[in-house]
Formats: C-alpha cells, structure tokens, sequence
C-alpha cells in the first residue's frame, strides 16, 4: 500500500490541518462503527470486550477532535472545506474482518484487525507527524497513544490464543 502525499505540498498549513483532522476523525469514525456493530456479532468475552475497548478509544478520540475541527475551521482565513488529505480507507478491511465474524472466525477476525489497526496507528502518527498546529498534533498523537494501548491488548490476547492453540 504505497500512499502519495505529494499534493500536500500545495496546502497551506490550516488546509494540511484541516485534512489530517478530517483523515483522523474519518478513520476514528469507520472503526467507532465496525467496533460497535462488531461486538454484537462476536461470541467470546474476551474479544467482545476488546471490541468494546477499541470503540470506546475511537469515541473518546472523536470527542476531542470533532470539536478541533470546528475550532480550526473558526480559525480560517478564507473558509475551506475539510479535505481528506490521505484518501485512504479501510471500509474493505472492516468488511472482511466482519465477515470472519459472522462467520464464527473470531481469531482470524482478529487477526485482520490487528493488521488494520496497525495501517490506522501508521496513518494517525503520519498525521500527527504533519500537523502545524501545536494543539492538533498533541491531540493526533493522544489518540495514537490510546489507540496503541488498544491495539496491545488485542495483539496479547491474540497471541495467548495462539499459544494455547499450538
């Protein structure tokens, strides 16, 4: 998955501001809503309750840059609409760990899951790493630190399982 920024360059520093928020709260949103439609599906506690974890991570991350957003837009010049600056979705991933779900699959779902997760940690820290903006940056790598504690906490029960499996 090669990613090209090169049109960043041609943004001023609110416009490459605005973008990361909005690839921040548009990714935060896919997982909100797989998590939380996932958790009915699953059967065993202890993914439901990683489930549980990971939404609630993307809703309290939500909680903080909504509002950003609606603060750094007040803060432009000349109004400009929010624009992804990444292009990049997972809505194909979260289909297919779905699917492993309703499927009974719950460790393969997981299994996907955490490489998924590791694609949005990637493209959270690159929006934090490219922020200007003091205040969105330090919320940008908040949310990664949140969502890396999420992403530990699967990958250890994953791993357990694993082990039990062999």
């Amino acid at each position: 998955m090669t990613l090209q920024y090169s049109h960043i360059k041609r943004l001023s520093s609110k416009q490459i501001d605005l973008g990361v928020i909005s690839d921040a709260i548009d990714l935060c949103q896919a997982g909100q809503l797989f998590y939380t439609k996932a958790i009915a599906d699953a059967d065993d506690y202890n993914i439901k309750r990683i489930f549980m974890d990971m939404a609630e991570t993307r809703r309290c991350i939500l909680q903080y840059l909504v509002p950003l957003l609606q603060q750094v837009k007040q803060d432009e010049i000349v109004p400009y609409d929010a624009q992804p600056i990444s292009l990049f979705s997972f809505s194909d991933e979260y289909d297919c760990a779905s699917e492993a779900i309703k499927q009974d699959e719950l460790w393969t779902a997981l299994g996907l899951l955490l490489d998924i997760e590791q694609q949005v940690l990637h493209q959270l820290k690159w929006a934090a790493r490219q922020a200007t903006n003091k205040e969105v940056a330090q919320q940008l790598a908040e949310g990664c630190a949140w969502l890396q504690i999420g992403c530990d906490s699967m990958e250890s029960l994953y791993v357990s399982h694993k082990g039990k499996a062999n």
